[in-house]
C-alpha cells in the first residue's frame, strides 16, 4: 500500500500527523537529473482571473517519473463552493451551479492533493497563477505553503523554440505547434494532461541541448524570463 492509499484511510484526528508527515518529507534538489526526477503537473479551474481572490473551484494533477507521463496515476477533485461563480465564469470552466455546489470540503481535497503530490517539482502552464491559488488555499485552509521553484512550460517551451517569439505563451497556440490534443479543454485534468505532454516535449529539447538537471532548466526559465520582462519594457508604452 503507498503514501496516497494509506492517506485515504485517515480520520480526521491524524490531519496534524499526516501534515507533519508531508512536511517531513525530503524537498526536491536543484541537482536532480532531468531523467530520474519527479514531475506533478498541475492545473486548476478557478472563479476569476485574479489568483490572489478567485475562489478555487477544481484541481487536475498527474505526475511524470523518468520522463514517461504515468497515465493511470492521477488526482482531479471538485471544491464545494458556499455560493456559485457567476454564469460568464461557468461558461469558461463548464463547472455548473449543482457541481459547485456538491463539490467536496475543501480541506479534504487539499490534504488529498498534498498526499498524492508528495515533494516533487510542481509544473505547470502559466505556473505563477496555479502556484498562487494553491499556495493561498493550502495556507489558508491547512497552514502549508509549497515553498519550491515551479517549472513552467509557457516559459520553457518558447526558450527552446528558435523561432518561437520571446512573448509565445498562449496554450492552445502551443498544443497546435507541438501537435498536442487536449480532450476536455479547461477540464483541470485534461489540462494537466495537455501540459504534461507540452513538458515532455520540454525534456526532449532540454536533454538535445545539453541540460541534464532542473537546476539548468530553472536557470533557462529565468534567463526567458528577463528576456520577456525586457522585450515588454522597450515597446511603446512599455
Amino acid at each position: 500500500m503507498g503514501w496516497f492509499d494509506r492517506w485515504r484511510g485517515r480520520g480526521k484526528e491524524d490531519d496534524d500527523g499526516r501534515l507533519r508527515a508531508w512536511r517531513a518529507l525530503p524537498r526536491p534538489a536543484r541537482h536532480d537529473r532531468l531523467d530520474d526526477a519527479t514531475f506533478v503537473v498541475v492545473d486548476t479551474e478557478t472563479g476569476g482571473l485574479d489568483p490572489h481572490a478567485a475562489a478555487l473551484l477544481s484541481v487536475g494533477v498527474c505526475r511524470i517519473r523518468h520522463r514517461t507521463l504515468e497515465l493511470s496515476d492521477t488526482f482531479e477533485a471538485h471544491l464545494r463552493q458556499a455560493a456559485p461563480t457567476p454564469d460568464d465564469n461557468i461558461l469558461v470552466h463548464g463547472i455548473g451551479r449543482a457541481q459547485q455546489s456538491e463539490g467536496r470540503d475543501c480541506e479534504d481535497v487539499l490534504l488529498e492533493f498534498l498526499a498524492f503530490a508528495g515533494r516533487p517539482w510542481f509544473v505547470g502552464f502559466h505556473a505563477g497563477y496555479d502556484a498562487t491559488v494553491l499556495s493561498r488555499a493550502l495556507r489558508t485552509t491547512l497552514g502549508v505553503s509549497l515553498d519550491t521553484d515551479w517549472l513552467d512550460v509557457a516559459m520553457l517551451l518558447p526558450a527552446l523554440t528558435a523561432d518561437a517569439p520571446v512573448s509565445a505563451n498562449d496554450l492552445d497556440g502551443w498544443l497546435d505547434r507541438c501537435g498536442v490534443r487536449n480532450f476536455a479543454r479547461h477540464s483541470a485534468l485534461a489540462d494537466a494532461f495537455a501540459t504534461a505532454e507540452l513538458f515532455l516535449v520540454v525534456l526532449a529539447r532540454a536533454h538535445a541541448h545539453g541540460m541534464r538537471t532542473v537546476g539548468d532548466l530553472l536557470a533557462l526559465q529565468h534567463a526567458h524570463l528577463r528576456r520577456r520582462i525586457v522585450a515588454q519594457s522597450t515597446q511603446p508604452g512599455g
